[in-house]
C-alpha cells in the first residue's frame, strides 16, 4: 500500500501537537536541549520558520496537561483536523512519525533496526536534523549576502558543496555548516578541502551557529585561510569471508 505524504504545513503542526501533548519528553527524545531550540531546528529543517511550530505547540497547549496555558481559544479548522487525528498517538508512534519527517526512508530503517536488535540513535536524528535545518536557514536568508544572486541545489551532486550561487559571470559555492552552540567544531570532507582550496575565494563556509538559542550566519570564503584545519585519518578494517562451492 503507497505511503500517503503528508502536506509540508500539517507536519509543521504535527511537530507542534507533539510538543504539545509530550512537553520536555518530546523534545529531548529528538535530542534537543530545549523548546526553543526544537522550534528553530524543526522549523527550518521542514522549510517552515521557529515561530511556526511554537504557534501550533501554544495552539494545542490548553487541550493537554501541562504548565502552559497556551492561547485559550478554538482550535482553527485545519488545526482541528490534526488534532482529532493525532491526540491519541502514543508517544513513540509520534516520536517516529517526526523523526520520520527528518529522515529519509526512517520506517525502513527502523525496520531492519528492529530485526537486528538496534535502535536509531536520538544524536543521529539531532545531527541529520540540525543538519537540514542549516541549509533551509541558508536558502530563507542567502539574500542578504548575495542579492540578485541565482542558486543551484547541488547537494546530491557529491561535487564538494551544497549550493552554487551565479551572478552574471560571478560564480560562488556555498557549503552548509549547522552548530547547536555559538561556537563548536565542523567537519569538512576530503571532497570540501579539496573543492575549497580550489575555489579560493569563490568557496564560501556558511556556518549556522547558535541553533539551540537564536541561530546567526557567520560567512567565511577561502575558509582554508581562515582555520587551522586538523586532519582526520580514519582506518576502517574491514574483515572478508571466502566460501567455496
Amino acid at each position: 500500500m503507497p505511503k500517503i505524504a503528508i502536506k509540508n504545513r500539517d507536519k509543521l503542526i504535527i511537530c507542534g501537537l507533539f510538543l504539545a501533548k509530550f512537553d520536555t519528553l518530546a523534545y529531548k527524545s529528538l535530542g534537543f536541549s530545549s523548546f526553543m531550540e526544537a522550534f528553530n531546528v524543526l522549523g527550518f529543517a521542514l522549510q517552515g520558520k521557529p515561530s511556526n511550530i511554537k504557534n501550533y505547540r501554544d495552539e494545542f497547549d490548553p487541550y493537554f496537561d501541562n504548565a502552559r496555558k497556551g492561547w485559550q481559544r478554538d482550535l482553527r479548522a485545519y488545526t482541528k483536523i490534526i488534532f482529532e487525528k493525532y491526540q491519541n498517538m502514543e508517544f513513540e508512534a509520534f516520536k517516529n512519525l517526526i523523526s520520520s519527517f527528518l529522515i529519509e526512508n526512517y520506517e525502513e530503517k527502523l525496520q531492519v533496526n528492529e530485526f537486528l536488535d538496534s535502535k536509531i540513535e536520538t544524536s543521529f536524528i539531532k545531527r541529520v536534523a540540525t543538519g537540514k535545518a542549516a541549509e533551509n536557514y541558508f536558502l530563507h536568508n542567502f539574500k542578504k549576502h548575495f542579492a540578485n544572486f541565482n542558486v543551484l541545489d547541488v547537494r546530491e551532486f557529491g561535487c564538494g558543496f551544497d549550493f552554487k550561487l551565479t551572478l552574471k559571470n560571478h560564480q560562488i559555492c556555498v557549503e552548509v555548516k549547522g552548530l547547536s552552540e555559538n561556537k563548536g567544531q565542523f567537519l569538512l570532507t576530503q571532497k570540501n578541502f579539496e573543492m575549497a582550496d580550489k575555489l579560493k575565494e569563490n568557496y564560501c563556509l556558511f556556518i549556522v551557529r547558535n541553533l539551540k538559542e537564536k541561530p546567526k550566519e557567520s560567512l567565511f570564503f577561502h575558509p582554508l585561510n581562515h582555520f587551522k584545519l586538523k586532519e582526520q585519518n580514519i582506518k576502517i578494517v574491514q574483515k572478508s569471508y571466502q566460501g567455496v562451492l
